[in-house]
């Protein structure tokens, strides 16, 4: 059964597989981006290049994106909708 857990993605998205084969994770679970800010940096051509050649070098292949603790679809708010919306929706491309 494969085992993983949530791991850091701090210096770059290219790291969380080297931290889950740390860890001894088979599979590792991710923040994108910062769970508790709206913005994020986005991700480059490269970073996917540098994630996926992490993923050959670990045997980590299997990672999941975690949600932004932030978004809230179903906010009475019509502003917090908007921004959960569009939040969702660049997780999503992410």
């Amino acid at each position: 059964m494969p085992l993983g857990a949530h791991v850091s993605i701090s210096g770059g998205v290219q790291n969380a597989p080297h931290n889950g084969k740390e860890a001894t994770c088979d599979v590792v679970q991710i923040f994108t981006k910062s769970s508790n800010q709206w913005r994020a940096k986005p991700l480059t051509d490269e970073d996917a290049v540098l994630f996926a050649q992490a993923q050959k070098d670990t045997g980590v292949t299997v990672a999941c994106a975690h949600d932004s603790y932030l978004i809230n679809l179903a906010s009475p708010d019509p502003a917090l909708y908007e921004k959960s919306y569009e939040g969702f929706f660049e997780a999503m491309k992410r």
